[in-house]
């Protein structure tokens, strides 16, 4: 009878062994596939990578898919006809970094962005670069009743009270909010999502390294992401051409930080929401 006993243990101990060890094949947070939901594809950009050379770092990197804005905005367009499957367009407002500053000013804008809107396939409109100072532009207007019209995502870079306006004016608009927002707080950005579930997105460029601390991801973060997992979107944000050139170490410090979450939580931020946002939607 001991004899039966034990090995019914053994056995029961082999059987746990082998599940964890299948488990540990299936899921690995260092080979988690992502999907970045905001990076740039600029001249400067193009110089150095050509579109080969960018789906070869996404193959490398194990970068499913990446949300481009073009600079020029039509930039772009090359990358998406090579891969269309991959390569999620998002129309741009710059023709260079130096119009950042002062696309607010040009009353051309909007009717060029339209023409673009006509030529070219877009997915969404940004990224939009807009502070509390400039709060009622009439050229933000006019593009975001662009964006509406199609039925487009806009990307937005700004503070939270533009972030509301854009609500006020257009309540049923999917907004994603870049870098969690422009001073990165859990108690704000949990209230934004909570009275916006259904159209505020967060995602996380650039803001990796202040995730962590001591070598573990801050717990008022980690609370906020297992909270509000349906509405956070991880992005690289590939700003410039070094950013490009070192997409190995971000995606690194990326699947890190996403480590310390649940698998399922984990795999929402990773690509999950990102891919119900952009590939489950049929809009322009």
């Amino acid at each position: 009878m001991y004899r039966v006993f034990v090995r019914i243990i053994r056995f029961f101990f082999i059987a746990t062994a082998i599940d964890v060890l299948l488990y540990s094949v299936a899921f690995s947070y260092e080979n988690l596939s992502l999907f970045d939901a905001h990076s740039h594809y600029k001249t400067e950009d193009a110089n150095v990578f050509n579109g080969n050379d960018v789906l070869a770092k996404m193959d490398e990197h194990n970068i499913s898919h990446m949300v481009l804005v073009g600079e020029p905005p039509q930039r772009v367009q090359d990358l998406f006809k090579l891969a269309p499957q991959r390569i999620i367009p998002f129309l741009g407002l710059y023709e260079s970094c130096s119009n950042k500053a002062n696309w607010m000013l040009d009353d051309t804008l909007p009717g060029k962005m339209e023409q673009m809107l006509k030529k070219h396939i877009y997915k969404g409109i940004g990224e939009i670069h807009l502070f509390r100072k400039d709060l009622g532009n009439a050229n933000l207007r006019k593009i975001l009743a662009l964006a509406d019209k199609h039925h487009l995502p806009v990307l937005f870079h700004g503070d939270p009270e533009v972030v509301e306006q854009i609500f006020t004016l257009f309540p049923e608009m999917v907004v994603i909010w870049a870098h969690l927002g422009t001073e990165p707080d859990t108690v704000l950005l949990g209230r934004m999502l909570d009275k916006y579930p259904g159209q505020l997105y967060i995602d996380t460029s650039v803001r990796d390294a202040m995730l962590m601390e001591n070598g573990q991801l801050v717990s008022s973060w980690k609370d906020l992401f297992v909270t509000h997992s349906d509405q956070f979107l991880v992005a690289i944000d590939t700003f410039y051409t070094p950013r490009w050139e070192n997409i190995g170490k971000v995606t690194q410090a990326i699947r890190n930080w996403l480590s310390f979450l649940p698998e399922g939580v984990a795999r929402k931020l990773a690509y999950e929401n990102a891919s119900r946002l952009f590939l489950d939607n049929n809009s322009h």
